[in-house]
């Protein structure tokens, strides 16, 4: 066998290994797709238009949400800031002055420890 043979065989069972999860999906989306249209087919015209009817309003609501610009804050008069920015402005301060306290007490232990090694 050539080099190319030998490269084409592993390319294929490389493939295999890896798209298999892919294809089963492709494949199990095929399936469902023609079992729906099995199931469609062999409905009567006014059960098929009632199904095209809610499909319809369905991509119509999607298609509504999808669009909507974001709503601007109200303007109430309210000034409080969201929960998550005035809880970390809040929590700075403390968190900063508790560094603090811990630094001076880590910097104690440390003179500390450097009298008791001289």
């Amino acid at each position: 066998m050539k080099i190319k043979h030998y490269l084409i065989l592993i390319l294929t069972l490389l493939s295999i290994a890896f798209l298999q999860p892919l294809i089963l999906l492709l494949g199990g989306i095929t399936l469902l797709g023609g079992v729906i249209a099995f199931i469609y087919a062999d409905m009567p015209p006014e059960s098929q238009r009632a199904w095209e009817l809610r499909i319809t309003g369905l991509f119509k609501q999607l298609q509504l949400a999808l669009s909507r610009q974001p709503q601007p804050p109200n303007s109430t008069g309210d000034q409080r800031q969201p929960l998550e920015t005035s809880g970390r402005r809040e929590l700075m301060p403390r968190l900063e002055a508790e560094a603090d306290d811990a630094g001076t007490a880590t910097a104690g232990n440390d003179n500390a420890r450097n009298r008791r090694t001289r």
